[in-house]
């Protein structure tokens, strides 16, 4: 199962790939392809379709072998919160997009497939559908980098460090002033 979850606005970046979607799931008949959104998006292939509720995402990403990431190359993508790839990794679902901006922070060549082109897509998902233990490999990768800095216990740590640095400071700034 290969899939992407996004808000309605996103919408055009599966689209966009809808392509290279039709060229796999035409040679695969056992790939299915499912969107989880508020809209459903028209794409030019079969896929199943998950109406945005509250709370049901994690179960959504939790189904997938291979989250989708597709991204568009303008300054948008470059400040978009990383957030669907945080999700997609600490699900342990290997990230197969285009990294723009903050998505490089999170996606790095252990944990994803990094992709551009309509062909990289294909070439790309080939490989993962008939590498199970590539998948296994990546979204394990992934999910330990998400727990190692980016779970709430690393962040509270995180954060918690720099209040008592900050405190730290100020107090020592009024015993100086």
């Amino acid at each position: 199962m290969i899939g992407w979850a996004g808000a309605p606005a996103n919408i055009p970046n599966i689209e966009r790939i809808g392509h290279a979607l039709r060229v796999l799931l035409n040679k695969h008949p056992a790939l299915k392809l499912a969107v989880f959104s508020g809209e459903e998006p028209s794409l030019p292939c079969p896929f199943e379709f998950h109406q945005f509720a509250p709370g049901a995402e994690p179960a959504f990403v939790q189904s997938l072998d291979i989250g989708l990431l597709p991204l568009p190359d303008e300054e948008y993508s470059i400040g978009k919160s990383p957030i669907k790839a945080i999700q997609y990794l600490s699900c342990s679902i290997p990230v197969l997009g285009n990294v723009k901006g903050a998505t490089a922070e999170i996606l790095k060549q252990n944990n994803s497939i990094h992709v551009s082109s309509q062909d990289d897509w294909i070439n790309a998902l080939e490989v993962l559908i008939h590498d199970r233990n590539l998948r296994t490999l990546l979204g394990e990768t992934g999910r330990q980098f998400i727990l190692d800095r980016h779970s709430m216990y690393t962040v509270r740590r995180q954060l918690l460090g720099i209040f008592l640095a900050e405190k730290t400071e100020l107090a020592g700034v009024g015993k100086t002033v």
